[in-house]
């Protein structure tokens, strides 16, 4: 797959805090879609998943940017 194709919204989503996959792997991933909207947010791999904040740190935006899909 070429990232520099995807003619789609695309949210890259990355946790700060991730100590299995570093946040700086994502950056050039992001900047090679076209529009590309990168969103950093707190927490882990796992974490920013399942942690207590995970509803209003992530799901909760999560569904705004994909609501603005439609």
């Amino acid at each position: 797959m070429r990232p520099e194709s995807l003619r789609l919204p695309t949210l890259v989503v990355v946790p700060r805090g991730d100590r299995i996959v570093p946040a700086r792997s994502a950056l050039p991933l992001a900047a090679r879609i076209p529009g590309a909207r990168l969103w950093e947010t707190a927490g882990g791999h796992v974490g920013m998943l399942l942690s207590r904040r995970a509803g209003t740190a992530l799901y909760t935006p999560l569904a705004r940017w994909l609501g603005r899909r439609r």
